[in-house]
């Protein structure tokens, strides 16, 4: 009832929601899944029905898990994917034939260090575009931030600018090919896409790309590929708000995976 305390905590929500990610299930098979695994146990607790676990979905507060060894700073990764949706539409060109369909997506937008911790993310429309969530990412990152790499996609002078107030320092690292027909300006002090400019002339693509790191903008593709093999492709969540919900909740499935998997570096005598 509205104003009544809840029975089960965001933890318990949080858990269901990450077996039916993980087990690809529904919401009935999760409930089942829950209360199988609760009795194997043999203890004394009631799993969440499938009906409490949609309604509290769009209203979970989903925990985030930190990295590991960031004093020194990271190195963030920023890309983008598209999830598919599955709609009435589908089923209507299923049912009655036809090939006029009308596809829909979502946007996911990722910032990652070079461990393939996944820092941030956000789930957006089609309509929104890839520079505008940059302000978003990266005032979600809580650790110190040393450089930044992105595509072609974010090349605009409105990311340069927030990238300027959001790093210290005079020249901060931001690492984005410039568009082949840019042009340099006339002034004296030249901005750092037109410095990447001068040294993509002097030096070559290539070797741009090795000397600034650019290519370790791939870790962002594979962690984006990770999440479409063990997630899915597509969204089961119908509601803008619970598509966001099961976003955050991949990503923190993502990042606990990754944490027990990756080697632990020890000191040797």
């Amino acid at each position: 009832r509205r104003g009544r305390r809840k029975r089960y905590s965001d933890i318990a929500i949080t858990t269901s929601l990450s077996l039916k990610l993980i087990y690809r299930l529904g919401l009935r098979q999760t409930e089942g899944l829950i209360r199988s695994i609760i009795a194997l146990m043999g203890i004394n607790l009631r799993s969440p029905d499938y009906t409490t676990i949609s309604r509290r979905s769009s209203l979970v507060e989903v925990k985030k898990l930190h990295p590991r060894n960031t004093a020194d700073g990271v190195v963030i990764m920023i890309d983008s994917t598209g999830l598919k949706l599955y709609g009435e539409k589908e089923w209507c060109v299923h049912k009655h034939g036809g090939t006029s369909l009308r596809r829909s997506w979502r946007k996911l937008h990722l910032s990652i260090d070079d461990t393939g911790h996944i820092h941030s993310s956000e789930l957006t429309t089609l309509h929104e575009s890839d520079d505008s969530q940059v302000s978003p990412l990266l005032d979600a990152v809580t650790v110190p931030i040393v450089k930044i790499i992105a595509d072609g996609g974010y090349n605009m002078t409105t990311v340069e600018r927030y990238v300027r107030e959001r790093i210290p320092g005079d020249k901060p690292d931001i690492v984005i090919p410039p568009n082949k027909n840019t042009k340099l300006s006339s002034l004296e002090q030249h901005s750092i896409q037109e410095q990447h400019i001068i040294a993509i002339r002097e030096q070559g693509r290539q070797r741009w790309q090795k000397e600034t790191g650019y290519n370790r903008r791939s870790k962002v593709e594979n962690a984006m590929y990770r999440y479409k093999t063990i997630i899915g492709r597509k969204m089961s969540a119908r509601t803008i708000e619970t598509q966001k919900t099961e976003s955050k909740i991949a990503v923190f499935v993502l990042n606990t995976m990754t944490a027990l998997g990756m080697p632990v570096a020890t000191k040797t005598a």
